[in-house]
């Protein structure tokens, strides 16, 4: 017997109000299961290519990705520009749960760090 869909486990939410926001599928559709393997295939070979500065976020109390796989990403991309950031409290969905404002600093501020001196003033008057 073939199933389309597989029941999603209940999501990890710091912030209760924050699953109001999620717009998503309530089922896991099976048949992207396959696709998406084939993707992370693909996606792991090409690793070593990648040479730009690569900021990786991820939670530890994500059940989905784990913090492993995302360290694995960054310790085999090429880059020498590389950077990790940990967070505790946000499950899953990062940009919607706690400390997303902080999430979206951080990722601001690694972006402009890496900009010349003069786009850096554009971009903070620009904030």
């Amino acid at each position: 017997l073939l199933f389309k869909t597989v029941a999603k486990p209940d999501e990890h939410w710091a912030d209760p109000q924050a699953e109001q926001l999620l717009w998503c599928y309530d089922a896991y559709p099976v048949g992207g299961a396959m696709e998406l393997m084939k993707l992370r295939d693909v996606v792991e070979a090409s690793l070593p290519q990648i040479t730009c500065p690569t900021l990786v976020m991820y939670s530890t109390a994500d059940p989905t990705v784990t913090p492993e796989g995302s360290l694995m990403v960054l310790d085999r991309i090429a880059s020498t520009d590389k950077e990790a950031v940990s967070l505790t409290e946000c499950g899953h969905v990062m940009t919607l749960d706690t400390g997303w404002q902080g999430l979206a600093e951080r990722t601001y501020r690694f972006f402009a760090d890496r900009l010349p001196e003069t786009a850096q003033k554009d971009a903070a008057e620009a904030v």
